[in-house]
C-alpha cells in the first residue's frame, strides 16, 4: 500500500524552503540594521514561551527528545525564538515611527499578522524590477518644502483646563490640511507622542518613505 510519500513534491518542497531561508536570512539582516536589541522584558517573553512548549509536550526531556528528532537542540530553539521575537519587534517598532499609532493598533486588531506582511510589501516594493518612482517622489520633496513653511490650526473641544478629551489624532490634522490646500493621506501624519491639551506642537509628516518633513500644529479650544 501507498504511504502517500511518493506524492511528495520534493523539488517544489526544496524550493520554497530555500526561499524561506533567504527571506528569514533578509528580515534577520534588517532587524540588526535597526539596532533593536532583547531587553530583560523581551527575554522574559521568550522564556514563558519555551516553557509553555515544555508543558505542552509533557516536561523537559520530552521536549528536548522532540526536538532532537528535527535535528534541533534547546540552545538552538532558543536562538530562533529570540530571533523571531526581534524581527517581530524590529517590524512593529518600524511601523510606529512610521505611520500613526492608531493605524497599526487599528491593523493589529483586524488581523495581527498583517503588520508583518505590510512590512515585507513596503521593504520589497520599490525593488521591483523596472520600478521608477522619481516623480512621486519629486512631488514628495515638493510638498515636504510647502509643510515645512506652513502652520495649520485644529479646533477641538476641551475640557475646562485646556486638556483634550482623548487625544488628537491624525485625521484631525489631515482634515485641517485639506482646507488649506494641501491633501495628504492620515497614515503620512506622525504622532510621536500623543497632543492631550491645547497649545503648539511640531510634528513630522512623511509624504514618501525617504522624505520627512515638520510641520506646525495649533491647537486651540473649539468655539
Amino acid at each position: 500500500a501507498s504511504t502517500g510519500a511518493t506524492n511528495l513534491d520534493l523539488p517544489s518542497i526544496l524550493t520554497q524552503t530555500e526561499e524561506a531561508l533567504k527571506n528569514n536570512h533578509a528580515l534577520n539582516t534588517w532587524t540588526k540594521e535597526q539596532g533593536v536589541e532583547m531587553t530583560e522584558d523581551d527575554q522574559s517573553v521568550v522564556d514563558q514561551y519555551i516553557s509553555l512548549q515544555e508543558t505542552q509536550m509533557g516536561g523537559e526531556t520530552a521536549f528536548n527528545e522532540a526536538l532532537q528528532t528535527i535535528y534541533s537542540t534547546p540552545d538552538l530553539f532558543r536562538t530562533m525564538m529570540e530571533e523571531s521575537y526581534l524581527q517581530d519587534k524590529a517590524i512593529n517598532e518600524w511601523f510606529l515611527k512610521n505611520y500613526a499609532d492608531q493605524v497599526v493598533e487599528d491593523m493589529q486588531a483586524a488581523d495581527p499578522g498583517y503588520v508583518r506582511v505590510k512590512h515585507i510589501l513596503v521593504q520589497f516594493e520599490d525593488t521591483t524590477e523596472g520600478a521608477d518612482h522619481s516623480a512621486e517622489k519629486a512631488e514628495a520633496v515638493k510638498l515636504a518644502a510647502r509643510l515645512e513653511q506652513m502652520t495649520v490650526t485644529v479646533e477641538i473641544k476641551t475640557g475646562e483646563t485646556g486638556k483634550l478629551f482623548g487625544a488628537l489624532n491624525t485625521q484631525a490634522i489631515a482634515d485641517a490640511l485639506e482646507k488649506q490646500g494641501v491633501s495628504i493621506d492620515k497614515k503620512k501624519i506622525v504622532l510621536s507622542d500623543p497632543i492631550k491639551s491645547v497649545g503648539e506642537y511640531t510634528i513630522t509628516v512623511k509624504p514618501y518613505a525617504e522624505v520627512s518633513a515638520t510641520l506646525k500644529v495649533v491647537v486651540k479650544p473649539a468655539k
